[in-house]
C-alpha cells in the first residue's frame, strides 16, 4: 500500500469516527417533546379534563385525561394520557404544542367525542387516576406509552384519591384492535398465571383471535 492510499484510508477512517460520535451525541440530545415536558414539569398546573363516563361502576371503560400546565401569559401545555385502569395502565399518550387558553375548549371536544364528552377535573383527580392506573400496570409488568411523560404528572401526591376500577382483585384485559395479544396475554400469564379476565373492545370479538389464545381465553376467564 503506498502513502497516497494509507492518507486516504486514514480520512476515511476518521470521518466514520465523526459520524458514529455525531450519532452518539444525536441520540443523547432530548427531543422536542422531551423539552416541552422538561419545561412543563416546572410550570404550575392548569385545567384538567376526564372524559365521561369514568365513574361508569358496572362496565370498565378506557379514560382519557387532559393535564395542562400553565408555560406563560395565556399558553398552556396540554399531555393527553389514554388511560387503561384494569390491566395495561398507560396505553397512549400525547403532548400537544403549546395551545392558547381561549383554544383550550376546541381541544377538549375534539379528545372528547369519541368518549361523549369530557368534564373538568382537579389536578389530583387526574393524578389520582393515572397513578393508580400505572401502579397496576408495573405490578402486572406493563410499561407506560412511551410518549407518557411522567414528569408532566409529577410531583406525585403523598395520598391519592380512591377513583373506579383503581385496584382490581383480578385483572380484566380490555382487548383492543392494536394490541399486542400475544405478548399482552403471556405477560399476563406470567404475572398472575390465569387469574385473569379477557373481555374485547366495542367492535372486536375475541372469536377473531388465533385459536391457541382462544383456548388462553377459556382457561383465564374459566379458572374461577
Amino acid at each position: 500500500m503506498d502513502r497516497r492510499q494509507r492518507k486516504l484510508q486514514d480520512k476515511k477512517k476518521k470521518r466514520e469516527q465523526a459520524k458514529r460520535r455525531s450519532q452518539v451525541l444525536a441520540s443523547r440530545r432530548p427531543s422536542d417533546d422531551e423539552l416541552l415536558a422538561r419545561a412543563g414539569a416546572r410550570a404550575p398546573f392548569g385545567p384538567c379534563f376526564v372524559s365521561a363516563g369514568w365513574d361508569d361502576l358496572e362496565v370498565a371503560r378506557l379514560v382519557t385525561l387532559i393535564v395542562t400546565r400553565v408555560i406563560g401569559p395565556g399558553q398552556l401545555l396540554p399531555h393527553i394520557v389514554l388511560v387503561d385502569r384494569t390491566c395495561l395502565g398507560i396505553k397512549n399518550a400525547m403532548t400537544q404544542a403549546p395551545t392558547p387558553e381561549d383554544e383550550l375548549d376546541e381541544l377538549v371536544e375534539t379528545v372528547g367525542t369519541p368518549h361523549g364528552g369530557m368534564e373538568e377535573c382537579e389536578p389530583l383527580f387526574a393524578q389520582s387516576v393515572i397513578y393508580h392506573a400505572l401502579d397496576y400496570a408495573r405490578k402486572l409488568g406493563f410499561a407506560p406509552n412511551r410518549d407518557f411523560h411522567e414528569a408532566l404528572l409529577s410531583p406525585r401526591p403523598e395520598t391519592l384519591i380512591a377513583t373506579p376500577w383503581h385496584n382490581l382483585e383480578r385483572p380484566l384485559y380490555i382487548r383492543g384492535p392494536d394490541d399486542d395479544y400475544f405478548r399482552n396475554i403471556a405477560r399476563l400469564r406470567q404475572a398472575v398465571g390465569n387469574d385473569f379476565e379477557v373481555i374485547a373492545f366495542a367492535g372486536l370479538s375475541n372469536d377473531d383471535a388465533p385459536s391457541e389464545l382462544d383456548d388462553a381465553d377459556d382457561e383465564a376467564e374459566g379458572d374461577e
